[in-house]
């Protein structure tokens, strides 16, 4: 992000003002823009077009002092600062004002062409209107290079694609860069992206805080908030702007807040959501789709030229809160069609996965970017809220995670309660590639009308479920898992849901489980009927408590445990002194119970922490 006030100094300090004599080509210009007779230039373009003349970076300053209507300002192979907020052509400091660019019919405010690197700030660019053919209402990056925004807004702009901003980075790569104060809001696309649409080899970088992209719209298609279309790439870190959550109340007819699509021969499609504020965990909250993916969905490419590339999310210590479509209202992972015909290629969800076989890895990881878990007891990893509705208003039998034909889905430390619709997670299981593995997990407090995890529509695919808790849903009287097919595992889990089988048909691969109803599980020593034991789950607090029955039942896998955290963040594996070990020191269920839990001097540096400091 720019230091303004740095730049002003250096500016101050021997910068050359633009009064029609070149600088030094170590020097650079200041291209003032406003109404007084004092400015070089009235009109933006003006300066934009001596800058060009002028090799290196430039800057452009246009003042408030005037209206600036029916825009549409081009940069070509440029290198441009382009700030607003100056009260005249006299002003150095445009402090927290803000300079308004308006568009009009048919183009955008702002087009960038060519190698170009640009920098807003202090301003606003609205207003432009552009048919379904047009990309890029407010801005429109067709080159390579780069785009930075700090305190700048892109609101009420209308195009085909990319209504606010639209980068395609199809000459080579190409940045986008939301800073501080970058507003991207109540823009509508009449195909997709809304807000924001990147593609090609394009990257956006949404990390800093005070940053919102909200209320953006594509009623007819995809990515309400952002769209990414493959091989672009995604990494989303803000905590959002005065907690409202980054990507808030946007919507479209798939992927109300963010969609991924992939369009070309091993493109990926990938998004990245993690947190850089560990009191303020990233969240997508609030969005609409009115079929599929309120939150997000996924869509991935199989053609009939066998070219194949996947649709990819991955996020870790994050929120998908308070959204609503018919059937996916978190994420919806698609399927691709050959021909018409359902392939083996799915969208692919990493949800705090240590391993992603290369499709959320780039040479700058999130932890590179700034990444941090979430601060203890702060709700985090939470898929909460969620509602399946049709645009009517009216109940649907939707999945708050829904996963089509041959997806991905590897997930640890996830929280997925409190919503509404059919199914909290639900898998096609039509297809031999489709990998389900839940681990750590929480589902909690769902109304649903059918189970609370359902692999559907076959059998094939791999499916584990690995130290969960699932309790206190509301559901019919169904089993509380619908999994037919042999590859299906149930390990180190409690089920609280009285009244209720546990899994439908009756299932073999089942091993240190405690539940209401075991006679649908295979007859083990281990394979338990009991009641755990929590906290305070009418508030949502499913911790075991120590005298509860699933504390230190069951083994360790081994020393190299695939997830060696529980839902807390906290070591998977406590063995209690003063506990009877059963069948090894692993707690059963979503959480581990600490030493410091039931010993809270074990959370001080005392050499004692059994009473007798003072013997």
């Amino acid at each position: 992000m720019r230091d303004l006030a740095a730049m002003l100094a250096l500016w101050m300090g021997g910068a050359t003002a633009a009064l029609g004599a070149p600088a030094a080509s170590s020097g650079f210009i200041v291209y003032k823009v406003g109404a007084g007779a004092d400015c070089p230039y009235q009109a933006v373009q003006d300066a934009i077009d001596a800058a060009a003349a002028h090799p290196g970076t430039d800057l452009v300053w246009i003042a408030a002092d005037q209206s600036y209507a029916g825009q549409h300002l081009v940069v070509t192979d440029q290198d441009l600062e382009i700030v607003g907020g100056f009260t005249d052509c006299d002003d150095i400091d445009p402090g927290l004002e803000l300079t308004t660019l308006r568009g009009g019919d048919g183009h955008s405010v702002l087009e960038i062409e060519g190698t170009s690197h640009v920098f807003l700030s202090n301003l606003v660019l609205t207003g432009a209107t552009m048919d379904s053919s047009h990309r890029g209402g407010g801005i429109y990056f067709g080159g390579q290079g780069a785009l930075e925004l700090s305190r700048t807004t892109v609101s009420f702009n209308e195009a085909g694609y990319g209504a606010g901003i639209d980068l395609n980075g199809g000459t080579g790569p190409a940045t986008l860069t939301l800073d501080a104060e970058s507003l991207i809001l109540s823009n509508t696309a009449s195909v997709s992206g809304g807000g924001i649409r990147i593609e090609g080899q394009a990257r956006l970088f949404a990390l800093q805080p005070r940053t919102l992209i909200a209320y953006n719209k594509a009623p007819n298609g995809y990515g309400g908030g952002i769209e990414v279309v493959g091989p672009g790439l995604a990494d989303i870190g803000s905590p959002g702007y005065n907690g409202v959550p980054v990507v808030f109340d946007n919507s479209a007819a798939y992927g109300g807040g963010i969609d991924a699509y992939a369009v070309g021969d091993h493109q990926n499609a990938t998004v990245r959501v993690f947190t850089t504020d560990p009191e303020h965990p990233t969240a997508i909250s609030g969005n609409t789709a009115a079929q599929t993916g309120g939150g997000i969905y996924l869509k991935p490419l199989d053609d009939i030229d066998f070219s194949v590339a996947s649709a990819v999310f991955c996020a870790y210590d994050f929120r998908i809160e308070d959204n609503i479509a018919q059937e996916g209202t978190a994420i919806y992972a698609d399927d691709a069609q050959a021909g018409g015909v359902i392939s083996g290629i799915g969208g692919s969800v990493f949800l705090n996965a240590r391993a992603a076989n290369g499709l959320c890895a780039t040479p700058d990881s999130p932890a590179l970017l700034g990444a941090f878990r979430c601060a203890a007891d702060v709700p985090c990893n939470r898929i909460a809220l969620n509602t399946a509705l049709d645009p009517g208003g009216n109940p649907t039998g939707g999945s708050t995670i829904l996963l089509q034909t041959a997806a991905t889905f590897v997930a640890d430390r996830i929280d997925v309660s409190e919503s509404r619709g059919g199914h909290a997670l639900r898998m096609l299981g039509d297809d031999d590639f489709a990998v389900f593995y839940l681990t750590d997990c929480l589902i909690a407090d769902n109304a649903l009308t059918g189970e609370v995890i359902a692999r559907t529509d076959g059998d094939e695919g791999l499916m584990v479920i690995d130290s969960c808790t699932i309790a206190r849903n509301d559901f019919p009287e169904a089993a509380t898992l619908l999994a037919p097919g042999a590859d299906f595992y149930l390990l180190n889990t409690i089920v609280d849901q009285p009244g209720h089988a546990t899994v439908d048909p009756p299932v073999t691969n089942a091993a240190y489980i405690m539940s209401n109803e075991i006679a649908s599980l295979p007859q083990r020593p281990d394979v338990v009927v009991g009641t755990p034991s929590f906290v305070d789950a009418t508030h949502g607090d499913f911790h075991l408590r120590p005298e509860s029955p699933g504390i230190d039942f069951a083994p360790v896998e081994s020393s190299e445990r695939a997830h060696p955290f529980d839902l807390d963040g906290r070591n998977r594996v406590v063995d209690l002194w003063d506990t009877p070990t059963e069948f090894g020191p692993m707690d059963l269920g979503a959480y581990e119970i600490q030493l410091d839990q039931i010993f809270p001097c074990a959370r001080d540096d005392t050499i004692y922490c059994d009473g007798f400091e003072g013997e």
